[in-house]
């Protein structure tokens, strides 16, 4: 799915307070692990209010499975820490850039745009 546009700005998550959000977990980094890894926010916010429908408990449990103890929760650090923002990080901006440009191009079926 292509639902990852480069961002050349934080101006374009202010809506809703996805920047702000976004920006505690880039943060410090004992801010962001106690955030993401500690405190599961992502998961146990951010992700259900996320959403349109209403997640079920057995759905929320499904998506805290891998997650279970705080040596699995490493990635949700990382991805908000790879997304890519004002040209950061760079390689993955460049990469992102690469894929939006491409998908523009060619006449494929698009689920985002």
């Amino acid at each position: 799915m292509e639902l990852l546009p480069p961002m050349p700005s934080w101006d374009i998550l202010d809506k809703g307070g996805a920047a702000d959000t976004l920006q505690a977990f880039r943060g410090p980094p004992e801010v962001g692990r106690k955030l993401l890894i500690e405190e599961i926010v992502f998961i146990e916010k951010v992700l259900p209010g996320s959403v349109v429908r209403t997640l079920t408990e057995r759905g929320m449990e499904h998506h805290r499975a891998p997650y279970l103890k705080a040596a699995e929760r490493e990635p949700l650090y990382r991805w908000p820490n790879e997304v890519p923002i004002e040209r950061n990080p760079a390689d993955v901006y460049a990469i992102v850039e690469k894929y939006h440009a491409w998908l523009l191009e060619n006449d494929i079926q698009k689920l985002f745009f």
